[in-house]
């Protein structure tokens, strides 16, 4: 079956995916987890679920894009990314910390700290986005849940850890097919 998705439906894309996940991280940093991850990710996506039907003019679209078959791959990229970084915190915050100079990861500011770890954990572990793009949402994520001076000192950090990549900054990568992640989920 082809579905067509609402301009509603396209709304859910891998910028939200990168929010979700540095929203998730600030919340454990301040509320270590009890119980499973698979727990709190339930509990997570209820809340932003409410949310955004919440915010909505439209309630019954709103309600078939957070549930639809168009955010299900951002939803699971946001728990890879949430999962990627949990297991690869040490290694990801000593590479924040090579590029701090002075200061500390624990002195940073929340936002700040957890938005280099999602950005950091895809320039080392996640090879299918350029680290332009990642450094790019990376920026404009902390100016939009921190501040302006967050976006610059982020590009400060993330322009020496990609410096330090063994690829190219810029390179046109093989975007994941979305629409037949989607049109899979309809075969169910």
């Amino acid at each position: 079956m082809n579905k067509s998705f609402s301009n509603l439906d396209r709304t859910i894309r891998r910028r939200h995916s990168r929010e979700w996940a540095v929203q998730m991280l600030f919340a454990l940093d301040f509320a270590p987890l009890e119980g499973a991850i698979d727990d709190f990710f339930v509990s997570f996506w209820q809340q932003q679920e409410d949310l955004f039907v919440y915010l909505s003019t439209d309630k019954e679209a709103a309600l078939r894009t957070f549930e639809g078959e168009a955010a299900k791959p951002h939803r699971a990229f946001a728990e890879q990314i949430v999962i990627g970084v949990r297991q690869h915190q040490a290694e990801i915050d000593a590479k924040i910390e090579s590029f701090l100079g002075d200061w500390t990861l624990q002195r940073l500011g929340g936002v700040d700290r957890n938005v280099l770890r999602v950005a950091i954990y895809e320039l080392l572990f996640e090879g299918d986005t350029p680290p332009a793009i990642i450094i790019n949402e990376a920026i404009d994520i902390a100016k939009y849940f921190s501040t302006r001076e967050s976006g610059r000192f982020v590009n400060g950090v993330l322009d020496r850890a990609a410096k330090s990549l063994e690829r190219p900054v810029h390179y046109q990568a093989d975007a994941p097919d979305f629409s037949q992640q989607a049109s899979q989920g309809d075969d169910a």
